[in-house]
């Protein structure tokens, strides 16, 4: 029942991996792992997850996208980035690989955790493809906002912050209406095509040499 759930991520962090001639990657994945690991040993001990969902679709939508989504990903990607003495396009580049790892450790805890044993078809299939859609899209703005800023190109820039915004948020809003039992159709189809967007751009970036994939 869990299988997909646990070695989704994990198999596009080895993807990661292998296609990268810097082997520094792998370092970047130990951290992100580890940093897994720390957070959820702290949430474990200090927190007790398991929520039952408001009838709300802001309250549900606002929980899932803050502690689930920005929280994690701003904090551990803002320590990495000051805390490392790599070069800035690595640095960049590690978004992708960092975030895989620590939330093929975080994703899985959450998830089971979080629930009281009934399990969803949404949360152990959905779900996982969903977050891991958002790393791909965050990792490719990312990498377009300091292309952007190299390039002295602020329309870029600006786009980018837009669309990042935008990868947290569809995913956290569909949760947020699908805790809900509404619309559920929809639902599955808006999480489609975002997945499928992801899919398109690691499919249109693998090949190029100016990529933001390592």
């Amino acid at each position: 029942m869990f299988l997909f759930m646990f070695v989704l991520l994990p198999m596009a962090l080895l993807y990661c991996c292998l296609r990268s001639s810097d082997k520094s990657v792998i370092g970047v994945a130990l951290t992100g792992a580890l940093s897994g690991v720390f957070v959820c040993g702290a949430l474990a001990l200090f927190t007790y997850l398991h929520r039952i969902p408001q009838f709300s679709f802001i309250g549900n939508t606002l929980y899932v996208l803050l502690k689930e989504y920005i929280i994690p990903v701003v904090l551990l990607y803002t320590v990495y980035f000051f805390a490392t003495s790599d070069d800035k396009l690595f640095k960049i580049k590690s978004f992708m690989p960092l975030m895989l790892a620590f939330y093929s450790i975080y994703m899985p805890y959450r998830i089971i955790a979080g629930t009281d044993g009934a399990f969803s078809f949404y949360s152990l299939f959905v779900k996982p493809v969903c977050i891991l859609a958002m790393i791909i899209y965050l990792a490719k703005m990312l990498f377009l906002f300091n292309d952007g800023l190299e390039q002295k190109n602020t329309k870029n820039s600006i786009l980018s912050v837009l669309f990042i915004i935008l990868a947290f948020i569809i995913p956290a809003c569909m949760e947020g209406l699908y805790s809900l039992a509404f619309i559920v159709p929809v639902v599955y189809a808006v999480d489609f095509l975002y997945c499928l967007g992801a899919l398109i751009l690691v499919f249109c970036d693998c090949k190029k040499q100016n990529s933001f994939l390592l």
